[in-house]
């Protein structure tokens, strides 16, 4: 769901009264509503100035209060029993939803709809519908005599606010990741693709005026944050997919070297201590793992015989069959951190995350 102009139209007076029912009381509150209300602005157009008007409804933009008041606002949407998981990023919010036939599912979207646009219309916030959208997602494909998907048909009569029905969508973005119907994250990666590529036109102009040194920082900088947002999620997708990414990380490489080919792309990963995707893929889901060690079961193999798994740590992953299923973190993370060696993986059952960093990152880079 996606809120229209959603910063600008938070009410005060429904602010102050969820800021008073959250605890915040007195003078903190006497502070806040001197900030929030009383306001003035205008417009300037090349020399004329209109007059000054006072500001009735929104939270100030570019504020580090702007984001946290917003979500108090809404904070209350939790609290509506609602069939479906709610998932909210400031004004991105998600709901999911699953059951065991397609009935019970298109009540359950109705009856969350419904009491979606009471709360909309009782907060004075508008839905932007074009936007907004339901999405899909299933292991099989089931279509009728006219080619579409049953279950898209049937979902479509659901609306939001009383207005058109929602789009039915088989790939949306959200948060900077696009979801595809089948988690094939086949999309995503060529929307990234095309990123990094536009990246690598710079540093083939930077390789002129910079020595390997300043252009591996600003591959840090620039480059490998995009690998990284994400990876998480997508790092386990087909390697089809993932041979878009390996290109154009090799491809800024040559860059890096100015050298027209790459002999051998291992070398040059080992001269700037740099982790291609499929190592930054397993650091990326050590880390977490070691962070959420709690969420994850573990088994103890013990063998009175001097065997390999004698004695060995294993990380339990989900007993999923299907391959996109496979490609998910729940299964391939896990999968990844058991290739691990021992000493490793105590680091991240202990927790050791400074330890485990350097190490971790060692080990990746020695094996490569």
């Amino acid at each position: 769901m996606d809120i229209q102009k959603a910063f600008d139209t938070v009410n005060y007076n429904i602010l102050i009264k969820k800021l008073y029912f959250s605890g915040i009381r007195g003078s903190l509150l006497k502070w806040l509503i001197s900030y929030l209300t009383e306001r003035l602005q205008s417009v300037k157009l090349k020399s004329s100035v209109s007059e000054y008007l006072e500001i009735k409804s929104r939270v100030p933009q570019g504020s580090t209060l702007g984001s946290l008041l917003f979500s108090v606002y809404v904070n209350d949407l939790a609290n509506l029993g609602l069939f479906g998981n709610l998932y909210s990023f400031a004004d991105d919010t998600a709901l999911i939803y699953n059951a065991v036939n397609e009935k019970i599912l298109i009540n359950n979207i109705t009856h969350d709809l419904n009491i979606l646009t009471n709360w909309f219309s009782t907060n004075k916030i508008c839905p932007n519908i074009n936007k907004s959208c339901l999405h899909c997602f299933y292991l099989h494909e089931s279509f009728d005599l006219s080619g579409k998907l049953i279950l898209h048909k049937n979902i479509n009569c659901a609306n939001l606010c009383n207005c058109s029905p929602l789009n039915v969508v088989s790939e949306t973005k959200y948060l900077g990741i696009i979801l595809d119907s089948g988690l094939t994250w086949g999309p995503h990666l060529k929307n990234l693709s095309l990123k990094l590529s536009k990246l690598c036109r710079i540093f083939y102009r930077l390789q002129f005026a910079f020595s390997p040194q300043h252009r591996k920082k600003i591959y840090l900088t620039l480059f490998e944050p995009l690998l990284m947002y994400g990876l998480k999620i997508w790092g386990g997708a087909a390697k089809s997919h993932l041979k878009l990414i390996e290109t154009q990380q090799k491809r800024v490489l040559r860059y890096i070297f100015q050298s027209t080919t790459i002999v051998n792309a291992r070398d040059k990963f080992l001269s700037l201590k740099l982790l291609p995707i499929s190592s930054l893929y397993i650091f990326v889901c050590a880390m977490y793992i070691a962070k959420n060690v709690d969420k994850f079961p573990i088994q103890k193999i013990k063998n009175q015989f001097r065997t390999r798994t004698a004695n060995k740590t294993n990380f339990l992953n989900k007993n999923w069959l299907k391959e996109k299923s496979r490609n998910q973190f729940s299964f391939a993370g896990p999968t990844e951190i058991n290739s691990l060696p021992e000493n490793i993986k105590l680091n991240i059952l202990h927790c050791k995350a400074l330890t485990l960093k350097k190490k971790l990152k060692d080990y990746l880079i020695n094996s490569l």
